[in-house]
């Protein structure tokens, strides 16, 4: 992946530049790539009900129980 990143790279620079990418920047690149996808993750998995909700079937009401609604003793 890196390679093909890295190849990416520097056909977009130009055909003066050099397709070499030193450690440091090599580094960055890959905090940065990681990061997005770190924080696509977060952002689907906090937003996963919205997300899922207009899929979901609605549940059948169910009738109140009237074992429950009434006070113990009455």
């Amino acid at each position: 992946m890196f390679a093909h990143l890295s190849t990416a790279l520097a056909s977009v620079a130009g055909p003066g530049s050099s397709p070499y990418v030193d450690p440091t920047a090599g580094g960055i690149l890959l905090q940065v790539v990681l990061g997005g996808i770190t924080g696509i993750l977060v952002l689907v998995r906090l937003s996963w009900r919205r997300l899922v909700a207009p899929f979901r079937r609605k549940r059948k009401a169910t009738p109140a129980n009237p074992e429950v609604d009434s006070p113990r003793g009455s």
